[in-house]
């Protein structure tokens, strides 16, 4: 399989105190071709300062840090950060959330091999440190792959069930080329209140079905 190139997007706005677990965790997926873009927008000058020293330390060759050239409401500043990545793969990883690198690999290689639009993934790859802090756990060895009809999951979300197998920015590994395929249908993509919400409802639109990754 030839060598792909993956970008981890995180967005981020007045979180310096935790941002270096979102950032790390994304630097040690295990993924030749990697590259993490930091786009910060944060308001507090002080936090702009940490924000851009924490990256420079964390750099290897596959950071990159950069910032809207105004204050971004979310949406504009998710619309604005994806439009900076670059590589055949993208991630959003917000400030909030740190990912098990292992899994996400995981999902990722999964996700290529079946040559799969996007691959969607529940808290066993990604969570939330605001939630649950920084965890150790054990991860369990059955990983499972399920191809779920797209109608299924609308009418879902129709009747407020927003799964773990709900294609969003948040928790969905997406090929570039199906992004762009999107944005002919919609631009901007982030153009919403709930940016996520925003993108599984289009990505669903131009799908009959979506891989979903579960660890057991």
């Amino acid at each position: 399989m030839a060598a792909a190139t993956l970008c981890i997007v995180i967005p981020t706005r007045n979180r310096s105190e935790i941002l270096h677990f979102s950032i790390e965790s994304a630097l040690a997926v295990p993924v030749p071709g990697l590259t993490v873009l930091v786009s910060d927008n944060s308001s507090d000058p002080e936090e702009l300062s940490r924000n851009e020293t924490l990256c420079r330390r964390l750099d290897r060759g596959n950071l990159r840090y950069i910032r809207p050239p105004l204050s971004l409401a979310m949406s504009d500043h998710w619309e604005f950060a994806i439009a900076q990545a670059e590589g055949d793969f993208l991630t959003v990883l917000t400030d909030r959330f740190y990912l098990w690198p292992d899994l996400y690999k995981a999902a990722f290689d999964t996700m290529r091999a079946r040559n799969a639009a996007l691959v969607t993934y529940g808290n066993d790859v990604v969570a939330d440190t605001l939630r649950w802090g920084r965890r150790i756990v054990n991860h369990p060895e059955s990983r499972t792959f399920i191809e779920i009809p797209s109608g299924r999951i609308l009418a879902e979300m129709a009747r407020g069930n927003f799964s773990s197998a709900t294609p969003r920015l948040l928790n969905t590994i997406v090929r570039r080329s199906f992004l762009e395929r999107i944005r002919a249908v919609a631009v901007p993509i982030c153009d919403s209140a709930s940016p996520d919400i925003r993108f599984a409802c289009l990505a669903l639109s131009q799908l009959e079905r979506i891989l979903f990754f579960h660890a057991n």
